[in-house]
C-alpha cells in the first residue's frame, strides 16, 4: 500500500548543483533581514513539504555544515530559519541519492558517519544501465517518444544497426548518457527512423567500436559476458552474423537467436549481476518522522533517510 505521504508534497533538490548559501536557504528558509537584500521572510522545503517528501539529489556533495544542521533537523524534526530564533517543528520523509561511492566518501570524510546511518535506515542498490539489458530498450523507446514530441518529429523507431549499437554500448553515464543520446538524435536525424550513425557519439562513428573487447564487471555470469561479447563483436562487424560467429566462436543460428533474444527485449540468464563495486547507483529511502518533534548510496550510491521511525518504501 502507497504510504500517506504519497499525497503530500514533494520537493528535490541537488545537493552538488547549489552554491552553499543558497542551498542552505532552500533547505532551511530564512527570516526578514537574516542578509542583505531579505525584504521578506521565507519558508525553506523542510517547511514546506511538511507531511511530506524530500528528496536530496547527490547527498554527499552537500557541505560539512550543513550536513550538522541537517543530521539535527533529522533528529529533532525541527529547524531554525536563517536569522532566526524560532524552533519550527517539521514532519517529513527524507530520500537521499549520491553517484559517489559511500564507502570512500565516508573514508575521506566528504560525507559524515552519524548522518549517513541515520540516512541510510533502508538501501536499495540500482545495478549499472549496462547490466540491465531488458531496461536499455524501454527506455530508449521512451525518451525517443518523448523528444520526437517536444521537438515535432514523427519518429517510428531506431533501425536494426542502431538497435545493435544501442544494446552492445556500455553505458558509463547510466541513463543520463543514454537520454542525452536519444535527444541528440532525435534532433540531428532527417529521416523517421534512427541509425546507429544518428545515435553513436561522434569519435566513436569511424571506428564504429571496432574494438570487441569488453570489460567483464565482479560477479557477471558466463551469460552475461557471452551476450556482451557477441553484442560488441556484433557492433563491430556491422551486423554481419558470419563474421560476429567467427570471432565469438559460435554458430551463425546461435548468434542470430541471441541477438532477436535481446532486440526482443528478452534478455538471457543472469542479468543484474555486479554491484556497487561498479560504480553502482545505489539508493537508500528514508525512514518516516511520525510525529512533528524531531537515503544511501551508483553509482555509485543512492542513500535515503528520513526523521523518524524507519518504514521501507518502494521508490
Amino acid at each position: 500500500a502507497k504510504s500517506e505521504r504519497a499525497k503530500g508534497p514533494f520537493f528535490a533538490l541537488n545537493c552538488a548543483a547549489l552554491p552553499k548559501d543558497i542551498l542552505e536557504n532552500e533547505l532551511f528558509g530564512h527570516e526578514k533581514g537574516a542578509f542583505t537584500g531579505s525584504t521578506n521572510e521565507k519558508p525553506g522545503a523542510f517547511e514546506m513539504a511538511d507531511g511530506g517528501t524530500i528528496f536530496l539529489d547527490e547527498v554527499a556533495e552537500m557541505p560539512p555544515d550543513i550536513q550538522v544542521k541537517l543530521l539535527r533537523a533529522i533528529e529533532s524534526r525541527t529547524i531554525r530559519r536563517l536569522g532566526g530564533k524560532k524552533e519550527i517543528e517539521v514532519d517529513i520523509r527524507i530520500l537521499a541519492a549520491t553517484n559517489r561511492d559511500l564507502q570512500k566518501a565516508l573514508a575521506d570524510g566528504d560525507l559524515r558517519e552519524d548522518l549517513y546511518y541515520r540516512l541510510a535506515v533502508v538501501e536499495l542498490f540500482l545495478p549499472p544501465l549496462r547490466e540491465r539489458v531488458g531496461d536499455i530498450k524501454l527506455l530508449a523507446n521512451e525518451f525517443l517518444g518523448r523528444f520526437a514530441e517536444q521537438n515535432g518529429k514523427p519518429m517510428t523507431g531506431f533501425d536494426d544497426a542502431a538497435w545493435e549499437w544501442i544494446l552492445s554500448h556500455n553505458w558509463q553515464g547510466n541513463v543520463r548518457e543514454l537520454k542525452n543520446a536519444v535527444e541528440r538524435a532525435v534532433i540531428m536525424t532527417r529521416g523517421d527512423k534512427i541509425k546507429a550513425a544518428d545515435i553513436m557519439p561522434r569519435h566513436l562513428r569511424r571506428g564504429h567500436e571496432a574494438n570487441a573487447s569488453i570489460t567483464v564487471p565482479p560477479g557477471a555470469t558466463l551469460a552475461d559476458t557471452r551476450r556482451q561479447l557477441v553484442l560488441r563483436a556484433f557492433a563491430s562487424t556491422n551486423g554481419d552474423y558470419a563474421r560476429t560467429a567467427t570471432v565469438v566462436g559460435m554458430t551463425p543460428a546461435d548468434v542470430r537467436a541471441e541477438i532477436a533474444s535481446l532486440l526482443n527485449g528478452k534478455a538471457t540468464e543472469g542479468q543484474g549481476a555486479g554491484g556497487a563495486a561498479n560504480g553502482v547507483p545505489r539508493v537508500a529511502k528514508a525512514a518516516e518522522s511520525s510525529a512533528p518533534a524531531g537515503k544511501s548510496a551508483k553509482a555509485p550510491v543512492k542513500a535515503s533517510g528520513s526523521s523518524g521511525k524507519a518504514k521501507p518504501k518502494k521508490r
